[in-house]
């Protein structure tokens, strides 16, 4: 679904690079905003917000996803066409990155040999009742 997400927007946006849909731009980020497996926890989007968008929210915003996704809205809604401009060139660079570090982690995840688990007392019980 993270992919999904990022892929999308970098299809979307990079193909009318100076034609601003404020809909789609205003789905995109709303989505990005709710979905969990993009942001983690809610501080993890303070920082988009700031790359991004350059604005701060107070601590009690920052606390519900709702209210975050609707101030974020509002304040795309109340940007001129230029500013959008800026805004839309900053969501494809954040796209970017994030679809790069997913797949260094993927590859780095990929290299790395399975440790053999310990095991516990269930495991052991499991092995002594195979043995009856």
């Amino acid at each position: 679904m993270k992919n999904k997400i990022l892929d999308k927007i970098n299809e979307n946006f990079k193909a009318d690079n100076n034609k601003i849909d404020l809909e789609m731009l205003m789905g995109y980020v709303s989505s990005l905003i709710f979905s969990k497996e993009v942001f983690n926890s809610n501080p993890d989007i303070s920082i988009f917000l700031s790359k991004v968008f350059s604005i701060e929210f107070k601590s009690y915003v920052m606390a519900n996803r709702n209210l975050i996704c609707a101030k974020t809205l509002r304040y795309i809604n109340e940007q001129t066409e230029e500013s959008l401009i800026d805004i839309q060139k900053r969501l494809i660079i954040f796209a970017q990155e994030e679809l790069n570090k997913n797949k260094s982690i993927k590859n780095s995840s990929n290299s790395k040999t399975k440790a053999k688990k310990k095991k516990n007392a269930n495991d052991k019980f499991d092995i002594w009742l195979k043995g009856l």
